[in-house]
């Protein structure tokens, strides 16, 4: 579904203070998201533009809890899947966990250092022990909210091997930290964005009667800020505000086409894809226009034009209009 065509072009030369440099800095990381098998069809493309990919397990530890995770049974054939295209994999285990599931959550940690996965995602310090206990490489998740330089030391000398940052910084603030950190730093710079910092959200969970099971801190968010609203008066029942379409909490989806100089000169080693409850076509045509506008940087053939026709691909499939974001 393409929305908003009149959304701004967006065009180099105006978010950021960050200067560039007249030859980029070492290539960024592309991660693209995977909704189970059907985004690995035997047509899919997307092993050719990812350098890596990222996905959740049907053991329900993922904040994606209603896409099409992979059964753990087929945990060996997707890594060896990845890894045969030279690829990493990257393993969702980014909810907040529940004392009961701690012995599960150490046998699927464990099954994924078994499978050879090659980092796993958390921000709960349970994830966090049971990922050291065991050896297994951890990237620190959005939702631990990193938005300083003290924060991301912290995480750094817990051990993590790379830090994704939060959504709500600036580029000239993600610049500061990742000037600072000596592990890679991740951000998203395409897809969804929530109307919670972060996406720590209780909207969802208290609409549904305070029900857990609707919890979006668990990946079982239903979106209510999706959905039409309208405010009536207490005495009248007049409408105060109706904001555009009565979706006035609704987020346009994050583009960041535009500015790909930008990010790689503040030093960012991973652009992150949002997604994992999207369509295959959504991901692969996603994943082509971002490895296509980091090579064109890399080639000096990033141009106006170019990110016009990027964009234009990108108003083909599924989004809410697009923005820049926090950025």
């Amino acid at each position: 579904m393409s929305k908003d065509p009149a959304s701004p072009v967006l065009h180099p030369t105006v978010i950021t203070q960050v200067p560039l440099e007249s030859s980029p800095r070492t290539k960024p990381e592309l991660l693209v998201p995977l909704n189970g098998w059907k985004s690995l069809h035997p047509q899919s493309t997307v092993l050719k533009s990812a350098d890596a990919v990222y996905f959740g397990l049907q053991t329900n530890f993922s904040m994606r809890a209603r896409a099409t995770n992979f059964p753990i049974e087929d945990l060996d054939r997707l890594v060896e899947m990845v890894h045969a295209a030279g690829k990493r994999c990257y393993l969702t285990t980014n909810i907040l966990i529940y004392s009961t599931e701690l012995i599960e959550l150490h046998q699927t940690l464990a099954r994924a250092k078994e499978a050879g996965v090659d980092a796993v995602i958390c921000h709960d310090l349970a994830s966090i022990m049971i990922a050291k206990q065991i050896d297994l490489p951890f990237h620190i998740s959005t939702q631990a909210n990193i938005a300083n330089t003290l924060s991301a030391r912290f995480y750094q000398e817990l051990g993590a091997s790379r830090l994704i940052l939060a959504r709500e910084l600036q580029l000239d603030d993600i610049a500061v930290i990742a000037q600072q950190s000596q592990i890679p730093i991740e951000v998203f710079v395409h897809g969804a964005q929530c109307t919670a910092v972060s996406g720590r959200c209780y909207l969802s969970a208290e609409l549904m009667g305070y029900n857990a099971d609707f919890s979006a801190n668990r990946g079982a968010c239903v979106q209510p800020c999706r959905r039409t609203y309208r405010f009536l008066g207490e005495e009248n029942e007049e409408v105060i505000y109706d904001g555009y379409s009565g979706m006035f909490f609704n987020a346009k989806d994050l583009c960041m086409i535009g500015h790909i100089p930008e990010l790689i000169q503040a030093g960012i080693g991973s652009f992150k894809i949002e997604g994992r409850m999207r369509d295959p076509r959504y991901i692969e045509e996603t994943a082509a226009c971002y490895r296509e506008a980091i090579d064109a940087v890399f080639d000096g053939t990033y141009s106006t034009q170019k990110v016009d026709a990027w964009l234009e691909r990108l108003n083909g499939v599924f989004n809410r209009g697009f923005h820049l974001g926090f950025f």
